[in-house]
């Protein structure tokens, strides 16, 4: 039986940034809007440096971030792993539901499982031999997407992934398009074709203006920043 959680607090650790705030991370950021479009605010975002990791973290979670958890000492309560922390959210948050659980929402997981994968080995990528071939493979799976989205029921454009309104899908996501937005941009001088991603591009416009997207989301410096250290082998 699922507890009513609203008037108990809970705290989110997370990988921090270059200055000790929140980091880059868009599996973060999925979590934190997952609760957004919850209109849970009670929840503390704690980052937490590799060093500073709770001995529970590391022995029971293999040091896995993020991590929602009761008690940051004891790890009382932990849930690790964005997905499984939003799904709990979902269901332990009360009203509005978002996972819903419909096809629709279920294909655009299935649809975008690779994306993210294509995105960070394009931008990591720093030998420029290898690049035009990654570029593909990453535009390969942005055309996947494009289509899902062009297709919507009766042939009407999804201004969202998950059934017209913003869900876990969107939450999952469109942290994802931010990092290629930023990073990709910065790195790789990346920007999406609006001849050839029409849809996703306006998908963009959309769920990036989401107030749900816009007060959780990373600062684009620490993007930049974290990306920076995965091109040179930091993580």
């Amino acid at each position: 039986e699922l507890v009513h959680l609203e008037r108990m607090s809970k705290v989110l650790l997370c990988k921090p940034g270059s200055d000790g705030g929140l980091g880059d991370c868009p599996f973060t950021h999925y979590a934190m809007m997952t609760m957004a479009l919850k209109d849970v605010d009670d929840v503390k975002v704690m980052p937490c440096a590799k060093d500073e990791k709770p001995a529970w973290l590391l022995e029971e979670h293999g040091g896995s971030l993020p991590c929602l958890v009761d008690d940051p000492k004891t790890g009382e309560g932990a849930v690790t792993g964005s997905g499984k922390i939003a799904e709990f959210v979902d269901e332990a948050f009360g009203q509005p539901n978002i996972l819903g659980g419909s096809a629709a929402t279920k294909q655009a997981f299935e649809v975008t499982s690779s994306l993210f994968g294509a995105i960070a080995k394009f931008i990591k990528n720093t030998e420029d031999s290898l690049d035009e071939g990654l570029r593909a493979s990453l535009e390969e799976q942005l055309t996947v997407l494009n289509e899902f989205l062009g297709n919507g029921d009766h042939g009407v454009p999804l201004d969202f992934l998950s059934d017209g309104a913003p869900g876990l899908a969107d939450a999952s996501i469109a942290p994802k398009l931010f990092v290629l937005q930023i990073a990709g941009g910065h790195y790789k001088k990346y920007a999406l074709d609006p001849n050839k991603f029409q849809y996703i591009v306006k998908y963009q416009e959309q769920v990036f203006s989401l107030p749900a997207f816009q007060s959780t989301k990373p600062r684009e410096s620490e993007i930049i920043h974290g990306w920076g250290q995965a091109r040179a082998g930091g993580h």
